[in-house]
């Protein structure tokens, strides 16, 4: 677990600086506060989708006052500075990894199933209420936000007209013309936006299998997880919601090619988890052979 605070942390207090320094920012792509260089609004992003993880699974798991409080301020942190950023995935990525973190309490909690599912449903009633009242001047500033136009403004786009469909599509239908990468396709259309077809095109066949196979063993390891009862629901609710979180940013944006060092976070945190397997495991034949 320490090791997932540390690399959380860090992703999450380069974000933050990023957001004091641009706080009346009137574009999407801001100033990165280590480089000093305008950085795209994803990559941006992509440094609040592991603490946005976190900290959903933090508010629906059993842990103290102090941190649901942690929590929440966090997550207002993300998602004000994502008014100015615009990032459609932040917000599709919180609702999925609310819901999955919901049910994975609602499974698991069977003495307190109702009382939880009566909060979340005042929680849902309670955040509605405050929009449409106008709370705190809530509306006022999410409907004059960069985030609401892309959403709703004068060019918005739709979900389904968004270009990474049609860079999926292209690259499918022409992955035997390049067999053995070199970024050909890439400069044809674009990033796929998939790790999956991203690394093809970028070193060929071979990489792509090679990657294939590591992302589901890494499926592998995530249910052994989830089913392992020895580990607390707040660990198993954690690695959960991260590993959502992953896997959508795998398939949403160019992770190797535009945020490297995310790939590198998910390794080392598979990396552990795995290890903390291999000693569960042998923990459990130490205690049969003394049985």
């Amino acid at each position: 677990m320490k090791i997932i605070v540390v690399i959380v942390a860090g992703a999450f207090f380069h974000y933050t600086l990023n957001w004091i320094i641009n706080f009346s920012a009137d574009s999407r792509n801001t100033v990165d506060f280590w480089s000093g260089k305008v950085l795209v609004a994803t990559n941006q992003a992509a440094m609040a989708c592991m603490a946005l993880a976190v900290n959903i699974a933090c508010l629906f798991s059993k842990s103290n006052t102090k941190m649901k409080i942690l929590s929440w301020v966090s997550l207002l942190v993300i998602l004000i500075y994502n008014l100015t950023l615009a990032g459609r995935t932040l917000i599709i990525m919180s609702l999925l990894v609310i819901a999955v973190a919901v049910i994975h309490r609602l499974k698991n909690d069977n003495k307190g199933r109702v009382k939880f599912a009566f909060l979340i449903i005042c929680l849902i009633f309670l955040v509605l209420l405050a929009y449409n009242i106008d709370l705190f001047d809530i509306k006022t500033i999410v409907e004059n936000s960069e985030l609401y136009d892309r959403f709703f403004g004068e060019y918005s786009q739709g979900m389904t007209e968004d270009t990474r469909i049609d860079n999926k599509s292209n690259y499918i239908k022409h992955m035997f013309d390049y067999p053995f990468g070199g970024a050909n396709l890439r400069s044809s259309f674009g990033y796929a936006h998939d790790i999956f077809l991203d690394t093809f095109d970028e070193a060929g066949w071979i990489s792509l299998f090679a990657i294939f196979f590591y992302i589901v063993s890494s499926v592998s390891r995530l249910n052994r997880i989830i089913k392992t009862k020895l580990f607390s629901f707040g660990l198993r609710q954690v690695i959960l919601c991260l590993y959502v979180v992953f896997y959508m940013e795998f398939m949403l944006e160019p992770v190797l090619q535009a945020s490297p060092w995310l790939f590198e976070a998910f390794c080392i945190i598979d990396g552990s988890l795995c290890a903390l397997l291999d000693i569960q495991k042998a923990n459990v034949l130490s205690k049969r052979s003394k049985g």
